[in-house]
């Protein structure tokens, strides 16, 4: 843009000399646009590179659950992830998806939110897609889902054998046993065993122990396998904190031999 800028009026020197003003231009102002722009408040065109600065450098992270973390079944988590500039500051940023390795059917979305995931060990992968083209991934490992009273348990039993001879005769053994109980904390499983000596031989006998589990209380079979003698006894106990205990009491060969076991349990490993 050109501007006529008149800068004086005409100026008598004597009677026969007249200054007359000289005609100025201006040349053109590069910067008037801008400088329009700034006074009406109008943002400059954004020409992407400002973008790019932002977001090249931006790393993704998931806070929340950690590597290795250990959930109840049913508890509710926090999943939370976020983007983070070069400088460690955070960005603001939503558009996160989330899946887990245990649960094709868990897709979830967001920066933040609380869910529950099923029993099983999770990786659980968090991506992103940045505003300049960008894909980032964070996975966490190891992520454990069980129920409270899952796991593995380990520790002895105790077993009485009577016969029912004149006089009657007893004899006692114990042995270690292992048991393991699934991740939802429904069905447990193990083995058992110990050496009971009758009149002075000593017989292996063998427990495998079938359990049903509703919430803190113990059912299902000690099945004893000893000698010629293969019989299940129904069984009762509970479970919780870590600790299971269970016991039997029956009669078989039509009463002429009784049976009494114990169980006595604790938690080694969630698995």
């Amino acid at each position: 843009m050109w501007f006529m800028i008149w800068g004086c009026s005409p100026v008598l020197v004597d009677e026969n000399t007249v200054l007359e003003c000289d005609e100025t231009t201006t040349s053109d102002d590069s910067n008037a646009d801008d400088n329009l722009a700034e006074d009406s408040g109008i943002e400059p065109e954004d020409t992407g590179e400002d973008v790019e600065s932002v977001w090249s450098e931006a790393t993704l992270e998931i806070l929340s659950p950690q590597s290795a973390e250990f959930i109840f079944l049913g508890e509710e988590t926090l999943f939370e992830a976020a983007i983070f500039d070069e400088d460690g500051n955070e960005l603001e940023f939503t558009e996160i998806e989330w899946s887990s390795s245990e649960d094709s059917s868990w897709i979830q979305s967001g920066n933040s939110f609380y869910d529950t995931l099923i029993a099983g060990r999770h990786a659980i992968t968090a991506q992103a897609k940045l505003p300049n083209g960008d894909r980032l991934s964070y996975v966490v490992g190891g992520v454990l889902v069980q129920h409270p009273n899952a796991g593995i348990y380990a520790g002895t039993t105790s077993i009485d054998v009577t016969i029912n001879y004149s006089p009657p005769i007893t004899v006692s053994c114990s042995g270690g046993v292992t048991v393991t109980i699934d991740t939802a904390g429904e069905f447990g499983t193990g083995q058992g065993d110990c050496i009971v000596n009758i009149n002075g031989a000593d017989i292996p006998s063998t427990y495998l122990f079938d359990l049903e589990l509703v919430e803190d209380v113990v059912g299902g079979t000690a099945a004893l396998d000893l000698w010629l003698i293969q019989q299940a006894f129904p069984l009762v106990g509970s479970v919780g904190d870590g600790e299971l205990t269970a016991s039997w009491n029956d009669s078989i060969l039509s009463g002429y031999v009784d049976v009494v076991g114990t169980l006595d349990l604790t938690r080694v490993s969630l698995y």
